[in-house]
């Protein structure tokens, strides 16, 4: 009787605490470095690599990459057939309104002030 109690415990805990799966996920940007976040939690600056020992329970990684001057990129990975996520990602931050006509040297504007674009005859 205590072995058959003994067989169903374990069965049960395997059964019920499942395997672990381990997986890393490489991570970077370009621009870089880029402020990364993986669900909400800051995990460095790219490139970077988010690990989590055990993702059975992780159905889907909401990853955000953040950079001043740039908009912030964003992607959802989900699990493939065999349950893992891909290995790398590559997020591309766009530069801001602001910041795609700036040249360094100042501002690019379309219609600087005091001109117009109207042809004259």
């Amino acid at each position: 009787m205590n072995t058959t109690l003994t067989i169903s415990t374990l069965l049960g805990a395997l059964i019920l605490g499942g395997c672990k799966v381990p997986q890393s996920i490489k991570i970077d940007t370009t621009p870089s470095p880029s402020s990364i976040r993986v669900n909400g939690v800051y995990i460095g600056d790219s490139p970077t690599t988010w690990r989590s020992p055990d993702i059975s329970g992780i159905e889907e990684l909401d990853i955000i990459a953040e950079r001043p001057g740039y908009n912030s990129a964003r992607r959802v990975l989900v699990k493939d057939a065999s349950g893992h996520f891909p290995e790398r990602d590559m997020l591309i931050l766009q530069p801001t309104e602001s910041r795609s006509k700036d040249t360094g040297g100042g501002i690019i504007f379309n219609n600087p002030p005091g001109h117009n674009n109207v042809n004259q005859k």
